[in-house]
């Protein structure tokens, strides 16, 4: 695609004069003369005449100058042995890549350039050098937290390693940058479906298994398409809208406890973690509560089928 430079000598004298007169109303309303004879007037076309005669100029620069511009962008070293027009264009393309790391959201591209680097996350004000179980909650100034999801089987320091350096040429000076990856916590779906006569189990379970993994997914999932944002609690009531929705389930009913012989909750984390289960008034489970860092790994139980 050919790149057009912009003509800037598209304004007439006339047509900045008309423009001068037609704004003095809104700025000066006391200012009613607007002949030629008033020096304010005066004033207005002289100005409109010096405007001309730059944008008139500023289509005529000469290629030497043009050069000296590429090279002002471009370092002091710039060579190209292409055609102005394409130098010019290759330069003004590269303008808009990203190359420093200031918002939040250049952090998260800059990441996901790595080759590895399923999704990131940014959390400002975060020192994530801390561990533990308040790791990323207390707000820390100067610092900034970046959360990789890796590609499988890329889980490794070499690739915190990697992101790290792709960050740290274009971050602010005296900004701390600390790379993580986020932390997972285990939940686990107890869960009785009833499926519709004729159906397969083990395809039912493939499927069952395969919305939840798309629901939950970092880059893909969540209730937008956009992925799992980091540290969103689960809920029941959406895990029991997704499993509903499989086709071949009839019903979705809370399991049996064989020992007990009592209804379970839907949803069940390990014991260390049992405080994360959050309870409405009626004593129902509503939600197991993440915390900031902290993705959910979903699992099934294998026994959940009821023709």
């Amino acid at each position: 695609m050919p790149f057009t430079l912009p003509d800037f000598d598209d304004r007439t004298w006339d047509d900045l004069v008309k423009e001068g007169r037609a704004l003095i109303p809104a700025h000066a309303p006391e200012w009613t003369d607007h002949n030629a004879s008033d020096p304010g007037i005066t004033l207005l076309e002289l100005f409109a005449f010096l405007t001309e005669v730059l944008v008139y100029r500023a289509n005529r620069i000469p290629d030497r100058h043009f050069w000296g511009f590429l090279k002002l962008i471009n370092g002091a070293e710039y060579t190209c042995d292409r055609g102005l027009d394409e130098c010019i264009a290759i330069t003004v393309r590269g303008l808009s890549e990203i190359h420093r790391a200031v918002t939040p959201g250049d952090f998260e591209l800059l990441a996901q350039r790595v080759k590895g680097v399923r999704r990131a996350w940014c959390l400002p004000g975060r020192n994530l050098a801390h561990t533990g179980e308040a790791a990323g909650e207390a707000a820390a100034d100067g610092h900034v937290g970046v959360l990789i999801e890796p590609e499988p089987d890329k889980a490794t320091h070499d690739l915190l390693h990697t992101v790290r350096q792709e960050l740290e040429p274009g971050r602010l000076l005296g900004t701390r940058l600390h790379v993580r990856f986020p932390q997972v916590l285990e939940v686990r779906v107890r869960a009785t479906l009833d499926t519709l006569p004729g159906v397969s189990h083990t395809e039912v379970h493939d499927a069952a298994k395969a919305a939840l993994r798309s629901f939950f997914d970092p880059v893909d999932g969540g209730s937008d398409g956009k992925g799992w944002p980091i540290g969103r609690s689960v809920y029941a009531s959406e895990v029991c809208q997704r499993l509903q929705r499989v086709p071949g389930v009839a019903t979705v009913r809370k399991s049996i406890d064989p020992a007990t012989k009592r209804p379970t909750d839907f949803l069940a984390v390990d014991a260390p973690d049992t405080a994360r289960l959050k309870y409405n008034r009626l004593l129902e489970l509503e939600a197991v509560e993440l915390r900031p860092l902290e993705l959910p790994r979903i699992s099934l139980d294998p026994e959940m089928f009821h023709p």
